[in-house]
């Protein structure tokens, strides 16, 4: 049981962290929003 606790609560906590991410701006940080941020949280939560 300690086994798999210690497998499942380093990803417990990961799931919890927060990613920043540093763009360029303008266009090229839209396309990047519309292509892979926004999917990506509707999936994640």
């Amino acid at each position: 049981m300690a086994a798999v606790a210690a497998l499942v609560l380093p990803v417990a906590v990961a799931a919890q962290q927060t990613v920043t991410v540093v763009s360029f701006g303008g266009s090229y940080q839209d396309s990047l929003r519309k292509a892979l941020y926004t999917p990506t949280a509707q999936k994640l939560g």
